[in-house]
């Protein structure tokens, strides 16, 4: 028997359906929902910095980014923004966001092949509050990617996928340059009110996509 005008025309919408239902799950189609599932990692992290001040190890391994284990004497020869650095996380501490430790132990400089000495050390500890801003941010070094103890002036929150380009061929890869705003929300308790005010501020931003076996990532 032929299948009737009415079987033929629901058929018919029922594959057309299942092809749109199709191309929203797929994580490759370039769109607002598989692009800001790409942004996301990027964009949370985007008001954090790692906090440059001289650590101690009190061992011989890779030292870890937390706690923030310092000498009470600054090193001779650190950084020049170890001094404001201090300052940081003596503040943090004060809010109720690192805690505040004093002991005496051995210890060398972090990352030196030195012996351990006994000496006086300070030693930061994020609390439950303090690991939403004083949290490990990834850093480029000579011997590759490393975490290091960080800080973030706010949470990164995307506002809204604004634009993007149609995806093209660039170096056998393909790519997609996406305009996105965002913003800070939630900011760092210490932070003076102008700095907060323009954090929380959206902001425009162009990134390139890249497409994957597994959908889209930034390069």
């Amino acid at each position: 028997m032929l299948p009737t005008k009415h079987t033929t025309l629901t058929q018919a919408g029922t594959v057309a359906a299942m092809l749109v239902l199709s191309a929203c799950s797929d994580t490759k189609t370039p769109n607002d929902a598989n692009f800001r599932k790409a942004l996301e990692p990027m964009v949370s992290d985007i008001f954090c910095r790692t906090i440059p001040i001289q650590r101690m190890s009190l061992n011989d391994g890779l030292t870890q980014p937390f706690p923030i284990i310092v000498p009470v004497a600054p090193v001779e020869g650190a950084d020049p923004d170890d001094a404001r650095s201090r300052t940081l996380v003596e503040e943090a501490a004060r809010d109720g966001l690192l805690t505040r430790t004093e002991l005496n132990a051995p210890a060398k400089r972090a990352d030196f092949t030195l012996p351990l000495t006994r000496q006086a050390l300070i030693s930061y500890t994020p609390t439950d509050r303090g690991k939403a801003y004083f949290r490990p941010v990834d850093a480029k070094t000579s011997s590759g990617m490393r975490a290091f103890p960080g800080v973030c002036a706010a949470r990164g929150e995307i506002v809204d996928v604004v634009r993007w380009t149609d995806p093209a061929d660039a170096l056998g890869r393909t790519v997609s340059q996406v305009t996105f705003t965002y913003r800070g929300v939630e900011p760092l308790p210490s932070l003076p009110e102008d700095v907060r005010s323009k954090i929380t501020q959206p902001e425009e931003r162009t990134v390139a996509l890249v497409r994957t076996s597994d959908g889209w990532e930034a390069l």
